[in-house]
């Protein structure tokens, strides 16, 4: 009988943000390659018949409120019952174990009922600091009240997982017993990279091609860089901006220009095309030092050579740590005169990168140090 491995994910396919690519790499990559293994996905992303992944997939609707939302703003919150509800009435057997992911958070709160119901390890996988994250402007109360959640969270959890050790820093218990404390980083989706790099040779867009393969933020505007290509593109440098992913709200509307493509949420496979047939990769930061953003790994993983465009300070954090070994990684303050000569000056230089170490970096990898965790 196979092994049963449970993937508690708020978000999930069809949803195309970058919280459910983790989850559903790890469960496509299973089914394809661990037959030995049959992964069970619950989720409160409703999906259709034809975008149901695993054979065993359930939606499990959130509540429509909880009394301390107004404090806390977190989708969990409306979850962690539901999911209570659900283990309840349903029983799984030959359970290797279970892996939560979060944001949001707030359903992790359900861990030590559901652990009751199913006997068996749960994994909390923390893509994002909950209690201490440098992005949001709490205030000490809230950080507080967020910490004593944080603290049950990881004490009901048997293994703690996170993108970076940065981030396993900022958790409650993680200096005091890093033992169950776990690095996997996000990672970049070598099935599509690979897959794209047989496929995709050329696009339609002549001259330099430049990419940005994620979410536009608030912290990290993305005008400057967006308004530099423009001028670069009318002083006659044949330049094309592309964009895939969303926009926080309040991010500037992008001006319309013929060098400025917004393709807005894809799917990663059509990005993954994208990706290995532009010829730098952007990644627009605020330099919080906590984040690795996904699409860094994502540029390593196609071998693209890398501007950071960043308002904080070069050489510094999980993204330099992550990158000091790169082979074509180039930084600039995010101020428009800067990023026109950084990017006129790479359009000059050798573009071809390659960095064999970059399968470190792959969800393949990641997902084998999950499996170990549960040991299978």
């Amino acid at each position: 009988m196979k092994k049963k491995l449970i993937f508690i994910s708020y978000f999930f396919y069809p949803n195309k943000e970058v919280g459910a690519n983790r989850i559903r790499f790890w469960v496509t990559y299973i089914l394809k390659y661990h037959p030995e293994i049959e992964p069970v996905v619950i989720t409160a992303t409703k999906f259709s018949a034809e975008e149901q992944i695993a054979q065993f997939q359930y939606y499990v609707e959130p509540d429509a409120s909880n009394p301390i939302n107004w404090l806390i703003k977190d989708q969990g919150l409306n979850w962690s019952r539901p999911l209570v509800n659900f283990f309840n009435e349903n029983h799984f057997e030959n359970l290797a174990g279970i892996v939560m992911t979060g944001g949001p958070f707030m359903q992790f709160s359900s861990i030590s009922q559901i652990k009751k119901n199913c006997k068996c390890k749960v994994l909390i996988d923390f893509r994002d600091p909950f209690s201490d994250n440098q992005r949001f402007s709490n205030s000490f109360v809230k950080k507080m009240i967020k910490r004593s959640y944080e603290k049950q969270f990881v004490k009901n959890a048997d293994f703690v997982v996170s993108v970076n050790s940065d981030v396993l820093d900022t958790l409650a218990g993680y200096k005091e017993d890093s033992s169950k404390f776990i690095v996997i980083p996000n990672g970049y989706d070598d099935i599509s990279i690979d897959e794209a790099r047989r496929s995709v040779h050329s696009i339609d867009n002549k001259g330099l091609n430049l990419i940005v393969a994620g979410k536009y933020y608030l912290r990290g505007d993305p005008s400057e860089a967006i308004h530099a290509t423009m001028e670069l593109s009318d002083e006659g440098l044949e330049v094309n901006y592309s964009h895939y992913g969303g926009m926080e709200a309040g991010v500037k509307e992008v001006p319309e220009h013929p060098s400025i493509i917004e393709h807005g949420i894809t799917d990663y496979v059509e990005i993954a095309k994208a990706l290995v047939a532009a010829d730098i990769g952007l990644l627009i930061t605020q330099g919080v030092e906590q984040n690795t953003p996904t699409k860094l790994f994502d540029y390593m993983g196609a071998e693209l050579p890398i501007l950071i465009i960043t308002d904080g300070e070069f050489y510094k954090g999980n993204t330099h740590h992550v990158t000091s070994d790169y082979p074509y990684v180039r930084w600039c303050k995010n101020i428009k005169t800067d990023i026109k000569k950084a990017i006129s000056e790479m359009s000059r230089s050798d573009l071809s990168v390659e960095y064999p170490e970059r399968k470190k970096f792959s969800r393949r990898e990641g997902l084998n140090t999950l499996l170990r965790t549960f040991k299978l």
